[in-house]
């Protein structure tokens, strides 16, 4: 009996000691499964975070570019918006140093816009807009003459078009007929106080004239009037400067430092590099010393 017990003893002690080698054979056969799921998630954790890091980087730079892009769309409605006052604000600043060249390509160009055949009454009674037209290449191709009758019959048939009145107004300037050009242009800002080109006009005739403290008026109130509607940096940008820069020209002669320091210094946050405005500021910097 004894024997039997001692079997049963030792029998239930084996089975015990090969149950716990087993369980600890599982469980240290198990741990380096564990171990490699482990590291396993790390590293697609760790890819996970730099795949969305990209993704972050990669929808900003989307988004900038869209910025970007809607800038230069709003800069294009702009120049397109304000086509007119553009071309005149051109015209005024270019009036003395234009190349003939090209105003035989503009002339060229219009010809080409005018395939169509006019009717008999066109060309026997042409309306005030075609007038016009050939005012402003009469006065490219340096026929004042020619341009001053175009822009007077213009004027004739139509009493209510500021460009017709701004046309006469330069065409009278470049004629050193300052007293007329004054009268021609503030009839267009009669029409349209806010004619760029036509304010920019009243200041250069009173400069004409040697008035400069009217002109150095005239041409602040153009001037804002431009910085008020496009604001600083686009009225430089697209180049309607004619009476910013005159203003300056004035403000020097009329020996006016401050005045001449503030435009430039202005003109110059948005337009470094222009080496005209710089030598402006130079002079007028050394003058107030």
């Amino acid at each position: 009996m004894f024997r039997n017990v001692f079997n049963v003893n030792v029998r239930w002690w084996v089975s015990s000691v090969c149950a716990a080698v087993m369980i600890a054979g599982v469980t240290i056969a198990q741990t380096p499964s564990q171990q490699g799921d482990s590291e396993s998630e790390s590293v697609e954790a760790r890819v996970r975070a730099s795949f969305e890091t990209q993704m972050e980087l990669q929808s900003r730079r989307i988004e900038l570019a869209e910025q970007k892009l809607a800038k230069i769309k709003q800069r294009y409605r702009e120049r397109l918006d304000n086509a007119e006052q553009l071309i005149a604000q051109q015209v005024a600043t270019l009036m003395e140093d234009q190349p003939l060249s090209e105003a035989e390509t503009d002339s060229a160009n219009v010809a080409k816009m005018q395939d169509k055949k006019p009717s008999t009454n066109e060309l026997e009674n042409p309306p005030a807009s075609v007038l016009s037209a050939k005012g402003w290449q009469l006065w490219r191709e340096r026929d004042l003459d020619g341009a001053l009758s175009a822009f007077e019959a213009a004027a004739a048939k139509s009493q209510t078009d500021a460009n017709i009145y701004n046309g006469l107004g330069w065409t009278l300037c470049n004629m050193g007929k300052y007293e007329e050009s004054l009268d021609a242009f503030e009839e267009a800002v009669r029409i349209e106080p806010q004619h760029g080109a036509a304010l920019n006009g009243i200041g250069q005739s009173y400069r004409g004239l040697g008035r400069l403290e009217d002109a150095e008026k005239a041409l602040i109130k153009a001037t804002d009037a431009l910085v008020e509607q496009f604001g600083e940096e686009t009225t430089i940008r697209q180049d309607m400067t004619a009476s910013w820069v005159s203003l300056i020209e004035v403000a020097i002669e009329r020996e006016n430092w401050d005045l001449a320091i503030k435009w430039a210094e202005l003109y110059l946050k948005h337009k470094s590099d222009d080496k005209r405005i710089k030598a402006a500021l130079k002079r007028a910097l050394e003058s107030k010393q």
